[in-house]
C-alpha cells in the first residue's frame, strides 16, 4: 500500500466580511477566527499534525503596537495549537498605507524590502517559525523569492498553481506553477531548473472545481471548508495520481458567519469534509499520513520524496 501524505495547512487572516463592499477587511484586521475557530478545529482534529501560518507583519505592527499581537493576544490559542500536535509558521501580508486604506505593495523592490525589515523582526519572536512562510495573497517574483534564501528561509508555501490575477483586488502569478513541490529558478520562481535557489516551493495544492456562479470549472485551492459537493468533484483523479495533498483553510470559514454558495462556514462541513478525504484516500488503496508542513523543511530526506 502506498503512502499519501496529508498537509492540514490553516492562514490566520484578518476575519473577511461576507456581502462587505471591503469583503478582506484589509484596513481592519480582527481574529474571531483565531479565538474561535481554531479550538474548534483542534477538537476535532484529535491530535492530527497540522500547521498554522500566522499573522505578524508590518500592518499589525502598526496598527496593534507590536509584531507578535496576534500571538500574544491568543495565548492560550497557542498554546493548545503546540500542544495538540500543531506548527506555528508565519503568515505576511505585505501591505502598506494608501491615505486612509490599507493596500498590496506592487513594486517589487519596495515588496522586497518590507519583507525583509518584517522577516528581522519575526525571526525574534518566540512563537513563530519565520523560516517557514506564505506571503499573503499569493504575492512573489523572482528579487522576493531570492530574498527568501538569502535570508535564511527553508520553505515558502504561497503558490497557487494554475492561477494568475491582476485587478484592484489582488495581484500574482503562478500560472506556469504544477501542484509538484519544487525549488524555484533563479530565473523563473513560477519552475525549477538546474540553476535553482536551495528555497523549497510547496505550492497549495490546487484541483479543477465548479461553484454554482462558475461558468466553467476553475482551478481553486483545496480548501476543507468549502462545501463537501464541490470540494470533490475531482478529487479522485487527483489522489489516484498523486502522492501529497496541502490543504489551505481560514479559520473563520467553519464559523457559523453566513451563507456562501462555495464557502461552508460550518464546522460540521469540516468534519464531514476530513472523513470524507480520508475515506477517499483508502479507497484508492492508499494510506494516510498527515504530517506538519515544517517536516519538509527540516527532514531533508523526505522533502526529496516530492520535490523530484
Amino acid at each position: 500500500m502506498r503512502d499519501f501524505y496529508l498537509f492540514l495547512t490553516f492562514d490566520v487572516d484578518q476575519d473577511f466580511s461576507i456581502g462587505a463592499d471591503d469583503y478582506y477587511n484589509k484596513s481592519k484586521p480582527i481574529f474571531k477566527g483565531m479565538q474561535e475557530g481554531m479550538p474548534r478545529i483542534m477538537e476535532k482534529l484529535q491530535g492530527t499534525p497540522f500547521s498554522v501560518f500566522l499573522r505578524a507583519d508590518y500592518q499589525i505592527q502598526q496598527l496593534y503596537g507590536r509584531y507578535a499581537y496576534v500571538a500574544e493576544k491568543h495565548e492560550d490559542v497557542i498554546d493548545d495549537i503546540k500542544r495538540t500536535g500543531g506548527e506555528i509558521n508565519w503568515h505576511i501580508h505585505t501591505y502598506e498605507r494608501m491615505g486612509a486604506e490599507w493596500g498590496q505593495i506592487i513594486d517589487e523592490n519596495k515588496l522586497v524590502e518590507r519583507f525583509e525589515e518584517d522577516y528581522e523582526n519575526v525571526r525574534m519572536l518566540e512563537n513563530i517559525d519565520a523560516n517557514v512562510v506564505r506571503v499573503g495573497e499569493c504575492v512573489m517574483n523572482n528579487l522576493l523569492m531570492g530574498k527568501m534564501t538569502q535570508l535564511g528561509v527553508k520553505l515558502d508555501s504561497s503558490a497557487l498553481p494554475g492561477r494568475r490575477r491582476f485587478d484592484e483586488a489582488k495581484t500574482f502569478d503562478w500560472s506556469r506553477t504544477t501542484n509538484q513541490m519544487y525549488n524555484p529558478s533563479k530565473t523563473d520562481y513560477q519552475v525549477t531548473d538546474n540553476i535553482h535557489f536551495d528555497l523549497l516551493e510547496v505550492p497549495m495544492t490546487t484541483v479543477q472545481m465548479k461553484a454554482s456562479y462558475d461558468e466553467k470549472p476553475i482551478q481553486r485551492y483545496f480548501n476543507m471548508a468549502f462545501h463537501t459537493d464541490i470540494l470533490f468533484q475531482e478529487m479522485d483523479n487527483y489522489i489516484a495520481n498523486n502522492q501529497y495533498l496541502v490543504t489551505i483553510t481560514h479559520p473563520y470559514e467553519i464559523l457559523n458567519e453566513g451563507s456562501h454558495s462555495l464557502i461552508g462556514y460550518s464546522i460540521d462541513t469540516f468534519a464531514k469534509n476530513l472523513s470524507e478525504l480520508v475515506q477517499r484516500i483508502q479507497l484508492a488503496g492508499k494510506r494516510p499520513i498527515f504530517k506538519r508542513i515544517g517536516d519538509l523543511a527540516y527532514e531533508n530526506n523526505f522533502a526529496k520524496l516530492f520535490s523530484k
